[in-house]
């Protein structure tokens, strides 16, 4: 057996979601090359969303849960709604209640870093206890939430044992931060915090750039993106639909009001409307999507060519996304929204299909778009270039076009490779 290495993370199974994908692949692939993950987390994480089956290569893992107090508990009305209740869509929601701007307030300026700072007393209290029993060679954190890091730095400072804290998003630089209304003390309490783990991580890995301006991190900072898992390609690489005159597109996961493609919907309204020379437009949303964008879908003429559905487990999401004909991401407007790269990026370019994407144009998300020729991305208002794009994507589909997809560069975001660059920068920390 290789070396080991303790995580610290606040999400993982049978929570399922964006928060569990990135470390998930990331253990897979570290005990596929003979390391050996240990797991430190919570009891009982707030997630609406459970996994009702988990693959069997994560059940001899040695997992290790400890007791939390999460105050969003506090405004549930039911178990399993608190996730719901605050997470990211809750906070840039328009038109908050009075009790809803309270809860964001509390949770903004009481709570630092986070909702899970209580987390903290009780899962270092454990993890001495596993270092004591499990002796790993080094100490992994990932986030959000921030709280992750307190722990990891409180460990690797007791321990000795080296540490890398891994960024999925931002800290006090992620998207929503500016939605917050957050009193200057506690904005410094924040900073001070994030500063300390900046400075006492020995390693740092970003999903993406710029997420700590204004600091010199150059020697200590690395860029790993997310990925794409091969093993959850579909068995046919080349589902489609079927009937040439039928174009289906769909937008996959979590669409809240920073997100909202409002001019790409008009464009569908209007091609559909006009008949597209028999073409029948089918547009499916497959997640949760905000009640104030469903209003609007229900205002437009043709609200008949849309529907809503459920979350899929995560292998019939793909399947959907192989089976459309464009797929539609929506990386979401705000000054820190700029670097955001969306997961689902990754899993949509491994499913082949064109993707139109919406954000800002010298963002991240376009970076990786151009160069792997995956899609176009568009700023939310440009209507002329959408409409463009999308009558091209529909008359390749009716000739039988394929895309023009770089597949050797969609294999930089492989996990197998991803993986294999971690542990080559958890060697050097070690080392160093």
């Amino acid at each position: 057996m290789g070396k080991k290495v303790l995580i610290v993370t606040y999400y993982w199974f049978p929570q399922s979601g964006t928060g569990i994908y990135r470390i998930s692949k990331l253990v897979k692939y570290l005990k596929k090359a003979g390391w050996e993950p240990i797991i430190l987390t919570a009891s009982k994480s707030l997630s609406a969303y459970k996994e009702k089956q988990i693959d069997d290569e994560y059940k001899d893992l040695k997992v290790y849960h400890t007791k939390i107090i999460e105050p969003t508990n506090l405004f549930a009305k039911k178990e399993g709604d608190s996730q719901v209740n605050f997470n990211s869509a809750y906070v840039v929601a328009k038109n908050k209640s009075l009790k809803q701007k309270f809860i964001v307030w509390i949770r903004s300026n009481l709570f630092i870093p986070d909702a899970k700072v209580f987390w903290k007393y009780f899962a270092v209290k454990k993890g001495k206890e596993v270092i004591k029993i499990e002796k790993p060679d080094i100490i992994l954190s990932t986030s959000p939430p921030p709280t992750t890091h307190l722990i990891a730095r409180r460990l690797a400072k007791w321990s000795k044992i080296k540490w890398i804290a891994d960024f999925r998003d931002p800290w006090t630089n992620i998207y929503y931060y500016e939605n917050l209304n957050i009193n200057p003390l506690s904005k410094k309490i924040n900073k001070r915090l994030e500063q300390k783990v900046l400075k006492s991580a020995d390693q740092i890995v970003t999903v993406s750039d710029n997420f700590f301006p204004g600091n010199n991190l150059t020697e200590k900072m690395i860029r790993i993106e997310n990925g794409f898992d091969p093993d959850d390609k579909p068995l046919d690489e080349n589902l489609s639909t079927k009937n040439s005159n039928r174009f289906i597109i769909r937008y996959i996961g979590t669409l809240k009001q920073n997100q909202f493609f409002r001019n790409f919907l008009i464009v569908v309204d209007k091609l559909s409307k006009s008949g597209l020379n028999n073409i029948e437009l089918k547009f499916e949303f497959i997640g949760f999507v905000d009640s104030s964008i469903k209003e609007f879908i229900g205002s437009l003429q043709t609200k008949s060519i849309f529907a809503f559905y459920d979350y899929l487990p995560h292998k019939e999401a793909i399947s959907k996304m192989s089976e459309a004909d464009l797929l539609v991401l929506a990386i979401g407007q705000g000054t820190y929204s700029k670097n955001v790269i969306s997961t689902k990026i990754f899993e949509y370019l491994m499913a082949g299909k064109p993707v139109i994407a919406f954000g800002n144009p010298e963002g991240s998300a376009n970076e990786i778009l151009k160069l792997t020729q995956g899609g176009k991305l568009f700023n939310y208002y440009d209507n002329d270039g959408i409409k463009d794009y999308l009558l091209e994507v529909i008359e390749n589909k009716k000739k039988g076009k394929s895309n023009t997809l770089k597949k050797e560069e969609v294999e930089k975001f492989n996990f197998k490779n991803l993986t294999q660059k971690y542990i080559d920068q958890i060697m050097q920390v070690i080392s160093n």
